[in-house]
């Protein structure tokens, strides 16, 4: 039961940490569409800042369940979990915004 315990914990953090990458490809695109002056730019970037602390809260839940899986298994290599790491957490790139570049 434990097992299923994190990973039912590992499984929702991974969702989890998809929703809020989406919410910050949102929240960027607003920011460069609609945020103009200082006033609107400053709070457009306290609110990207805040989905990033609660991405990276996220990340830190989801590593820490898998660790406890990988204790309580005793290998690594007993699990279908692959460690989540700061150069994955990141949105996805507009095709067309690269075709311009």
């Amino acid at each position: 039961i434990e097992k299923q315990m994190w990973d039912a914990q590992c499984r929702t953090s991974l969702g989890q940490i998809r929703t809020h990458l989406h919410m910050k490809s949102g929240l960027l695109t607003y920011k460069e569409r609609h945020a103009r002056h200082q006033g609107a730019n400053t709070r457009s970037r306290e609110q990207i800042n805040e989905n990033d602390r609660k991405i990276k809260v996220l990340q830190d839940k989801y590593n820490t369940a898998r660790r406890a899986l990988i204790v309580l298994l005793g290998s690594e290599s007993d699990i279908e979990w692959r460690e989540v790491k700061d150069v994955d957490l990141r949105c996805m790139e507009d095709p067309e915004k690269d075709a311009k570049r």
